[in-house]
């Protein structure tokens, strides 16, 4: 890793923001916010403007210019993200919750409060498996 910890951020509205600012406030180590990315165009351009940073149009773009991803997505997005930032062979810091289940994938009819919590704790658990799998691989692979 350079002598700079280059930050990516994921996602572009209060946590990002939020943490964006928590990384300006490191004085013992050199880090830089470089990126962020969205997906909403309208949300990371303006989140990048704001800061002087650029916006990627996706996390496959951003991952080549960051030694961390900053994982500021909703709960339903962190297993991809997670998981995408390990293959990369990135470090990782992901805003909580962890993971969770969110439904069928496209099942817009779900409704977590009716849905079996035996399943979603069975899910959830199933999901920060993946993303542990994932980190777990990362460290392990010369």
């Amino acid at each position: 890793m350079e002598s700079t910890i280059r930050i990516g951020i994921v996602g572009s509205r209060y946590a990002a923001g939020f943490h964006c600012e928590a990384y300006q406030r490191i004085a013992a180590i050199d880090v830089k916010v470089v990126g962020v990315t969205s997906i909403s165009r309208e949300h990371r351009e303006r989140f990048a403007k704001e800061r002087g940073i650029n916006a990627f149009n996706s996390l496959d773009e951003m991952l080549p210019e960051v030694d961390v991803v900053d994982n500021c997505t909703p709960g339903y997005a962190h297993e991809p993200i997670s998981v995408a930032a390990f293959e990369a062979g990135k470090h990782l810091v992901v805003e909580k919750p962890f993971t969770g289940y969110y439904g069928p994938a496209g099942d817009a009819s779900f409704r977590g409060n009716t849905f079996s919590k035996e399943k979603m704790l069975k899910e959830a658990v199933a999901s920060a498996r993946r993303i542990i799998a994932a980190a777990l691989k990362l460290m392990f692979t010369p």
